[in-house]
């Protein structure tokens, strides 16, 4: 019983100090940035929809665009974006004339395929602007979701419109 005693007391002194051997690494990371999405104009508002030509759905333009600013935009060499996305099912986003030409944006791609519920804006001035003309199989409120596109280190807080087709 003795010897196990003794065999157990230099276990841990062994293992005492191999660990003390070791220099102790702390991890420096850095807090994560948030990176946030906050509504600057275009949320509730309405639009009347009408028959899509050739279409079984209904299309509606919306009066105003949409519009989200990011408050403290992190430095970074790219450009910064936001993705709005119609997250409402049988929701799409018709071809229309944008804010400054479009020369901003661009649609969201898939591969070589180009997503109908995407596009990809790049923050100008401060803000992201987007003008919708939503297709819609039903008439129903839609929600548009505007996503910050982050990097490692930071984390998107995204916003939601709430746009509603009569």
């Amino acid at each position: 019983m003795l010897a196990r005693v003794a065999l157990a007391a230099s276990a841990l002194t062994l293992a005492a100090t191999a660990n003390a051997a070791q220099p102790a690494t702390h991890a420096t990371t850095e807090p994560v940035r948030i990176v946030r999405a906050m509504i600057v104009s275009g949320d509730g508002q309405s639009a009347r929809a009408y028959v899509a030509n050739g279409k079984r759905s209904y299309e509606a333009e919306f009066p105003a665009a949409l519009v989200v600013r990011i408050p403290s935009q992190p430095h970074r060499k790219d450009f910064f974006h936001v993705i709005f996305t119609c997250v409402s099912q049988g929701c799409t986003f018709v071809a229309t004339d944008q804010p400054d030409h479009g020369e901003f944006l661009d649609r969201v791609k898939n591969g070589e395929d180009e997503s109908a519920n995407a596009y990809d804006v790049k923050i100008h001035n401060g803000v992201a602007t987007l003008r919708v003309t939503i297709d819609s199989t039903t008439l129903r409120p839609v929600v548009v979701r505007a996503d910050p596109v982050v990097q490692n280190g930071e984390r998107a807080v995204p916003t939601s419109f709430s746009l509603n087709v009569h």
